[in-house]
């Protein structure tokens, strides 16, 4: 994953170099509505997949064909529906985009199986592999591109080649085949799990992706730039860790449901190894957000840097979300966490057309309001259920977050008073941070850093 991470990131820094904002912009104004029809692929079917105790080939054959008809079905809605959402934006080139990427929610729905059951048996090394390979050759073509001078098309074209790259990659590496006629029984079966999970999902990606429609409806589709990047940087390190530890913990999670115990101590463990992690990396880029920017991006990109401060910001819970939500799911209340997730997004609906009055940083700003508010929604259930809640989650990660906080108001004095540039302040001073922070975790002996060694340890048994 790292590996993939690295190569995606590197490619998107290369042609934010090539491309203007408004190119960003109009493909993240895109990316709602390919996203939403992902969410319609899946169903909530994967997440039931890997919950459920017993699982055969035909109900593995039943949801191969149902994610294969609904992506070919949302792919078509997309192409038809295309010259309204140009419309609406006022981006006439909008259509075209859409009717071109409406071919990767098809390509994606059919590796989509894959991967859902490579996770419920805990191995990543295939889809990690597939991934790998599909970044690299799409981010390589969208370079190319990019330098050939044409423009937004190069990022179109990197998204519906990732698509169907992987899915491809996916069915050459695994010997999974569809077997047999698909039976009703088995989605019937799934439904009442995976109906709450789907819904759940799809509240969270429209509430996510709202900030498209409203800043490229009321403001410049620059400023969807400016923001999709600095969120795509803010991402980078905290959806890494989510990803790593979700497909880690859920799994396990959901081996040990009859459990209570072992549940709570596996999210306190999590909570804890990632929080470790992410508290200085959050809080290190908030403070020196805006030579990160100049360095990775360019000037051009230099009103993205307080977006970027302030989403960090945000940012700094993230892993503590969901692995609280992670808990829930493994244990089989898609339904609680349904209602947990509607509640959330109605606030943060709220928060983020409020926000919108204020521009781009008010949305940013209604991000950070946000992700407060939803720890204690979150951790509603997580001590209902395990007897874990927000205040005994903080308390177990104060000690990381005090230290990353003390270290980043250092980092913000040091790039305020020093005239040092930017290059020269992330080669020396950042390295300087980290490195300050890891010896006084050692030294502290801080209980998080046994808890990441013993989480992957039993991972890696299993």
């Amino acid at each position: 994953m790292a590996g993939r991470q690295i190569i995606q990131v590197a490619v998107t820094l290369v042609l934010a170099r090539i491309l203007s904002p408004s190119d960003f912009g109009l493909i993240a104004a895109i990316m709602l509505f390919t996203g939403l029809a992902g969410v319609f692929v899946d169903g909530g079917f994967s997440a039931a997949l890997i919950q459920r105790r017993n699982v055969d080939i035909v109900d593995e054959t039943s949801i191969f064909w149902f994610n294969l008809l609904i992506g070919l079905s949302a792919s078509a809605l997309i192409f038809a529906i295309a010259p309204m959402i140009a419309l609406f934006y006022e981006q006439q080139l909008l259509a075209d985009l859409m009717r071109f990427m409406s071919l990767g929610v098809a390509f994606a729905s059919f590796g989509a199986i894959h991967t859902t059951l490579l996770s419920r048996r805990l191995n990543f090394q295939i889809p990690m592999q597939a991934g790998l390979l599909a970044t690299l050759v799409s981010g390589s073509t969208a370079v190319w591109l990019a330098l050939e001078g044409h423009g937004v098309w190069a990022l179109a074209v990197q998204s519906v080649l990732m698509a169907g790259l992987n899915s491809a990659l996916l069915w050459w590496l695994n010997d999974w085949r569809p077997k047999g006629k698909p039976a009703f029984r088995s989605i019937k079966e799934l439904l009442p799990f995976s109906s709450y999970h789907f819904a759940a999902i799809l509240g969270d990606l429209g509430y996510t992706r709202l900030y498209t429609v409203l800043l490229g409806k009321f403001h410049e589709i620059r400023d969807v730039g400016y923001y999709t990047n600095a969120d795509a940087l803010q991402q980078v390190p905290s959806t890494f860790l989510v990803r790593v530890i979700s497909r880690v913990a859920f799994p396990l999670f959901a081996a040990a449901q009859e459990a209570p115990d072992k549940i709570r101590r596996g999210v306190q463990v999590s909570v804890r190894g990632m929080m470790l992690l992410n508290a200085p990396i959050m809080l290190f880029m908030a403070a020196l957000a805006d030579p990160i920017i100049e360095v990775l991006l360019g000037r051009k990109w230099q009103p993205t840097a307080p977006i970027l401060s302030i989403l960090c910001l945000a940012g700094l819970l993230y892993p503590v979300h969901a692995i609280n939500l992670n808990a829930l799911l493994a244990q089989g209340h898609a339904k609680l966490l349904f209602k947990l997730e509607l509640q959330k997004k109605l606030l943060g609906v709220g928060l983020i057309i409020s926000g919108s009055f204020f521009g781009v940083l008010g949305v940013a700003w209604s991000q950070v309001v946000f992700s407060i508010a939803a720890l204690g929604i979150n951790a509603h259930y997580t001590k209902k259920l395990l007897g874990y809640d927000a205040r005994s989650q903080l308390t177990d990660i104060s000690a990381p977050l005090c230290l990353s906080m003390v270290l980043a108001a250092c980092l913000c004095v040091l790039n305020d008073s020093w005239q040092m540039n930017s290059p020269l302040m992330l080669a020396l001073v950042l390295p300087g941070a980290f490195l300050v922070y890891a010896l006084i975790v050692l030294l502290a002996r801080f209980t998080a850093a046994d808890d990441i060694i013993q989480l992957f340890g039993r991972a890696r048994h299993r």
